[in-house]
């Protein structure tokens, strides 16, 4: 596996040198979904100790422990579609 590095963007809140950038479908995002934001601060509560930065704050880059937290709360959330 390989990944393909990139300068990061001055607004990014991530300090780790491997992160992910999540981008959304138009009309998917945080900003435009309600459950999926209340998916997102939850975490952001649940793991208030452990995260450097919350995930709604650090958007659209988040770390790989926040990554996988958060695509396993989509799977709990939406399922197998």
């Amino acid at each position: 596996m390989a990944f393909i590095p990139f300068k990061k963007s001055n607004k990014c809140l991530v300090t780790d040198d491997l992160f992910i950038e999540i981008t959304w479908e138009e009309g998917k995002s945080p900003e435009d979904d309600s459950e999926l934001l209340g998916i997102i601060e939850g975490l952001d509560q649940q793991y208030l100790d452990t995260f450097q930065h919350p995930i709604e704050e650090s958007l659209p880059y988040v770390t790989f422990r926040q990554a996988e937290l958060l695509f396993q709360a989509l799977q709990d959330a939406y399922g197998q579609l």
